[in-house]
């Protein structure tokens, strides 16, 4: 079974800039990098996609 992204996988990918900035509430950071229980709160019009930082 593979894994993680192939090269076919690659090829389907769409790459985009970053442009809209969210703010979300979460529970906590699993230690793989992902996030648990994420809730939406709003869209940060305030920030650019560079101001962004993990708390």
């Amino acid at each position: 079974m593979e894994s993680g992204l192939t090269k076919a996988k690659m090829a389907e990918v769409r790459w985009v800039k970053p442009v809209l900035v969210g703010q979300f509430e979460v529970l906590e950071w699993a230690g793989d990098n992902h996030l648990r229980h994420a809730k939406f709160v709003r869209l940060r019009e305030d920030k650019t996609a560079k101001d962004v930082v993990r708390e």
